[in-house]
């Protein structure tokens, strides 16, 4: 029984941190969106010579 506690309290830290690390990717995803459109506003078109 003290087994299956056991495996039970890890699997619900492994979810906990499993929620924590896709709400930090997601976070993350939002801020490079957000970089990427600023940086191409603000970037020159690309140069035309032969380069």
């Amino acid at each position: 029984m003290q087994f299956q506690a056991t495996v039970a309290d890890e699997l619900a830290d492994l979810h906990q941190q499993l929620r924590r690390l896709a709400q930090e990717n997601n976070r993350l995803k939002r801020t490079l969106r957000d970089w990427q459109s600023m940086h191409a506003r603000h970037c020159r078109p690309p140069n035309q010579g032969p380069w």
